[in-house]
């Protein structure tokens, strides 16, 4: 790609944070498209952003954690804990890895368990992964996924213990917003799910980042 074009990408990336920012962002889940200008580009974002880039399986060459593995956000009286994790598949740059993230989701489900109310996976992911994430993640309530080359958007609602899956798509296209009803009997029983679509014209660089969870 040609330097100008580059660094228009550049600015844009910046001008989309400034407006996650006015819009009160909770979590960034970072992936492989999103680290395409270098570690040092997005860490320089990270430290423009009002929220945290969440990232629980990308390492560097050591296996050193680059990013917070997740994030517990209190809205309304009811705590989230926020997990962000990416496709095995992907290819980083500057000697950047991916892990295993089923290991690792296992871990901080039951660190989380006890302190938050629910589970929000972050899942940028090929959708042929849909179906090992939503049989081996009992213990998530629901799973957002960006990252999806298909151009339908749905939601499956969660059974027989299984996830809630909302599937979004990707390139920055889409917003998705999720009603949770809070009629439920108890926290621990699986809220009924509500999703809506909206189309969105704003792409950047953050492209396949994808998940700006607005907990209003």
């Amino acid at each position: 790609m040609p330097d100008n074009l580059i660094e228009q990408e550049k600015m844009r990336a910046e001008h989309i944070l400034k407006s996650y920012n006015h819009m009160n962002c909770n979590a960034l889940n970072i992936s492989n498209q999103d680290l395409k200008y270098g570690l040092d580009f997005v860490q320089n974002l990270q430290k423009q952003a009002d929220f945290p880039f969440l990232s629980a399986n990308i390492v560097d060459e050591s296996e050193k954690a680059i990013f917070p593995s997740h994030v517990i956000v209190e809205k309304n009286g009811i705590k989230f804990g926020i997990i962000g994790t990416s496709s095995t598949t992907i290819k980083l740059k500057d000697g950047l890895k991916v892990l295993d993230p089923f290991p690792i989701i296992s871990k901080l489900t039951k660190k989380l368990g006890s302190k938050v109310d629910l589970i929000v996976l972050l899942a940028n992911i090929n959708y042929n992964e849909e179906n090992k994430y939503l049989n081996e993640l009992e213990d998530v309530d629901i799973i957002v996924q960006s990252g999806g080359k298909k151009k339908n958007h749905y939601a499956l609602t969660g059974k027989d213990g299984k996830p809630i899956f909302v599937q979004i798509g990707s390139q920055g296209k889409y917003a998705a917003q999720l009603n949770i009803d809070r009629k439920f009997p108890q926290l621990s029983d699986r809220p009924k799910l509500l999703y809506q679509i909206a189309q969105s014209e704003n792409q950047s660089c953050l492209r396949h980042i994808r998940l700006i969870l607005f907990f209003l």
